[in-house]
């Protein structure tokens, strides 16, 4: 270096270069174990315990449960799903803004990469309200190895590029600098865990299918989940459109409507408490109603997992009873 430093000084580099090439070559011919090696990944790096990474034809990265093969957000760039189904859907922006000492409270059900945990805490912090109402963002996960893996490859995840998830897994807990959110992890069973987190203004309900999770996507969860906000005004936002979970929502006491269309779904679900029900036309929401009623009763997917073939008889008389299906 202190050579090329002298003749880049006197002007003389270019010929110096030359008179190097010849000898740099002879020594990588004689000695080629002197040449760097690109690093390989090894399939350790793209593998962790029953997840692994999957590149779409698109180039978006996701997790996979490699025992069932589901997907995380199959059909569509992740991020861009967390947006438009979450996060836009919810309202969160205008929510934020709303004058109100009380926090916001935001369930993140199934925090897998935390691409929907993520998509919302950039939501708050993009707000220039300096009065932003306080904002408590509690994930729900038994198994954090998807979020892991997910960090040891945050080239291939770009929402991650931040140090809240990291600290989030090593303490269970990251607050803004910015705004006032606070991000809790509450690890192990949804159905146990949700009694340790305050009652929900926003439901992101996004575990996999009944596939892989069956038992978040029976009756029983769902009961527990509208008893946990039945006197608030709060919404249940989730990617699935299946009879048999619909039916269940409604069931446990919610009024279910259609959601906005992702990836290759012409619509999603949503799920309000009564209360919301109330301000359901002015939020634009579609409701369920007698088409559907029609088609639930054809369906050979009626039932709930957990609701056996003795409860059947008092399962539709609950979803026939129901006032929004009446007309």
């Amino acid at each position: 270096m202190r050579t090329m430093r002298q003749h880049i000084l006197a002007d003389t580099f270019a010929a110096f270069r030359d008179e190097q090439r010849p000898l740099l070559a002879r020594i990588d011919d004689e000695h080629p174990s002197l040449i760097p090696v690109p690093r390989r990944r090894r399939n350790g790096d793209t593998v962790l315990e029953r997840f692994a990474i999957r590149v779409s034809e698109s180039g978006f990265a996701s997790i996979v449960d490699r025992g069932s093969g589901e997907i995380m957000h199959a059909g569509l760039d992740p991020s861009s799903e967390a947006e438009l189904l979450y996060v836009a859907q919810s309202r969160l922006a205008e929510r934020v803004r709303e004058r109100s000492a009380e926090p916001l409270v935001i369930w993140d059900v199934g925090l897998g990469a935390a691409h929907n945990a993520m998509a919302a805490l950039r939501c708050c912090e993009a707000s220039d309200d300096l009065e932003q109402r306080p904002v408590q963002l509690v994930s729900f996960e038994n198994d954090v190895a998807a979020l892991r893996l997910a960090l040891r490859n945050a080239a291939q995840f770009p929402h991650l590029r931040s140090a809240a998830p990291n600290h989030l897994l090593r303490f269970g807990e990251w607050r803004s600098e910015r705004v006032p959110l606070a991000w809790t992890l509450l690890e192990g069973d949804f159905r146990a865990r949700l009694a340790d987190a305050p009652a929900p203004d926003v439901v992101f309900y996004d575990p996999f299918s009944s596939k892989t999770d069956a038992p978040l996507w029976t009756l029983d969860c769902f009961e527990r989940v509208f008893a946990a906000c039945a006197e608030r005004d709060t919404e249940l936002f989730t990617y699935s459109v299946s009879t048999a979970i619909r039916a269940a929502m409604l069931a446990a006491g919610f009024v279910v409507a259609r959601g906005a269309p992702t990836g290759t779904k012409i619509e999603t679900t949503l799920a309000m408490t009564p209360i919301a029900a109330l301000h359901a036309g002015a939020r634009g929401r579609v409701l369920l109603d007698r088409a559907w009623l029609e088609r639930w009763r054809r369906s050979d997917a009626q039932f709930p997992s957990d609701v056996t073939s003795d409860g059947h008889g008092a399962f539709r008389e609950r979803i026939l009873g129901l006032a929004q299906l009446a007309g």
